[in-house]
């Protein structure tokens, strides 16, 4: 009998364990699906403001706790941006040492003292500080965050797309006509040509490989345009270091099965090519080719997802023949 009572409280145990892990995760899917709340409170300065005056713009809502590095170097990195079309609301237990701190004297933030909790409430905040909300032109919902995880991983690239709508051009990555030695974070690629003795070397740049955006047709075109034109051009596939290791390298080939060579980038190219994806997307910096010569001269740039492999590789045939008529 004791032992069967230790199974069922055991299994009554488990069972509200359940219950209360299902109800946090209910909490938070209810807490990422609602709307701008309606408020209105006091400012540091005394005004009352209400949120009808945020309808119709971009505002981000941020949790903060002026004391933690974190937090403050989130603020900081924000307002550095000069997003000029967004909101920038600080609530804070601590509104003196936001108030003095240089980083916030542009006066483009509005701060709230929350000692009370009373607008965690409103936004059905269970952090108590190093939180973030950003909420859109229609008062929905679209990014939140913990402040420790860093601007630049997520946020930056939702605000660049939302308010700058920046496009990105391959001439951040290097421009045609320049040579390879003239870009440091190629400096990986060079040893690659020397060992090469073919003419044309083509670089292949993944940010993320197979399984998306019909990269696996990609694969399949580059592996088809290796067998038609080995003679003449080398393929090389290089993959973030920051996303892969070897391991998965090694795993990408098999699953892949790529006849090409795939390596990892070295610490320069991560780090330029992070740098570029924190402003942009992986999207944007992912199945871009560059076609060098064997002396090192960039001869062509581009992209080869989609259809537009097709005209990429079409226009390196050209270089083919050309060579034939020279000869």
């Amino acid at each position: 009998m004791p032992i069967k009572k230790g199974i069922v409280t055991l299994f009554i145990i488990g069972l509200l364990i359940s219950i209360f892990e299902c109800i946090n995760i209910m909490t938070e899917k209810h807490q990422h699906s609602y709307n701008f709340p309606s408020f209105q409170a006091f400012d540091i300065h005394e005004q009352l403001i209400t949120s009808s005056v945020f309808r119709g713009d971009f505002t981000v809502i941020i949790f903060i706790d002026p004391r933690f590095p974190d937090d403050n170097d989130f603020i900081f990195r924000l307002i550095s941006e000069k997003y000029d079309a967004l909101n920038i609301i600080a609530i804070t237990d601590f509104p003196d040492l936001l108030k003095i701190d240089y980083k916030v004297k542009s006066g483009r933030i509005i701060i709230f003292n929350d000692s009370e909790n009373k607008l965690r409430e409103i936004f059905r905040i269970r952090h108590k500080e190093g939180f973030y909300l950003l909420f859109g032109k229609d008062g929905s919902l679209i990014a939140s965050g913990l402040l420790k995880e860093g601007f630049d991983k997520k946020l930056k690239i939702v605000l660049n797309t939302l308010l700058r709508q920046m496009v990105f051009s391959l001439s951040l990555l290097c421009k045609e006509g320049d040579f390879i030695e003239q870009y440091s974070w190629l400096s990986q690629l060079q040893p690659l040509l020397f060992i090469s003795e073919k003419q044309y070397v083509l670089f292949i740049l993944f940010s993320y490989y197979c399984g998306s955006c019909g990269l696996n047709d990609v694969i399949e075109k580059l592996n088809d345009f290796y067998l038609a034109h080995r003679r003449e051009i080398e393929i090389i596939g290089i993959l973030n270091s920051y996303y892969y290791n070897q391991i998965d390298v090694d795993l990408l080939k098999e699953q892949s099965q790529v006849i090409f060579p795939l390596m990892l980038s070295d610490n320069n190219m991560s780090s330029k090519w992070n740098l570029l994806i924190a402003d942009f997307s992986r999207e944007h910096l992912n199945c871009i080719g560059i076609l060098s010569s064997q002396e090192g001269k960039i001869l062509k740039v581009g992209y080869l997802s989609g259809s537009m492999i097709n005209d990429f590789l079409g226009s390196i045939k050209n270089y083919f023949y050309e060579d034939e008529r020279v000869k």
